[in-house]
């Protein structure tokens, strides 16, 4: 089903030495007869960690992977992402440095969330990646933990219809 776009990710992998042909061979065909996608099925089974499969994202966009959890952010620059932006699109700044941000995001193929963050942030934007669940424990650490709801749902209608157009 995916395996069309993971395609880079398993060349990269192998460049990478993270695996080997003959590894991914069986899951691809594995794959094609089944709804998950085969770097899905290379993380569920150990066979690659969410950090090389992270790597692997990095290297074929050029971009540097940053651990967030070893980061100390300072407030000037994690203001310089709105709450509802940084949890929509799943992204966290790493630094700024005059009209530049340094953003950290999972998936730098997502040229669409590039793209608006580009124009809602109204800054250059240097692209580092980092692991799923690095975001989600930055994003709880410097925004707030999803419990407060209610708020959120009432910022999401108010922030987050506006800002489409």
């Amino acid at each position: 089903m995916a395996s069309g776009k993971d395609d880079y990710l398993v060349e990269n992998l192998i460049e990478l030495g993270y695996i080997t042909q003959e590894q991914v061979t069986p899951i691809q065909e594995e794959a094609e007869s089944s709804e998950k996608g085969v770097m899905e099925m290379l993380i569920d089974r150990g066979i690659v960690s969410p950090v090389e499969m992270t790597t692997a994202k990095a290297a074929h966009f050029g971009a540097e992977v940053v651990s967030l959890a070893g980061l100390q952010l300072e407030d000037d620059v994690i203001s310089t992402i709105p709450r509802h932006i940084a949890k929509r699109y799943r992204v966290v700044p790493v630094y700024k440095h005059g009209n530049q941000i340094a953003i950290a995001l999972s998936d730098p193929s997502d040229l669409d969330t590039i793209d608006s963050l580009h124009h809602l942030l109204k800054a250059e934007l240097d692209l580092k990646v980092a692991t799923e669940e690095d975001i989600d424990a930055a994003l709880n650490k410097y925004y707030g933990a999803a419990d407060d709801e209610v708020g959120q749902m009432i910022q999401d209608i108010t922030e987050g219809e506006v800002e489409i157009g």
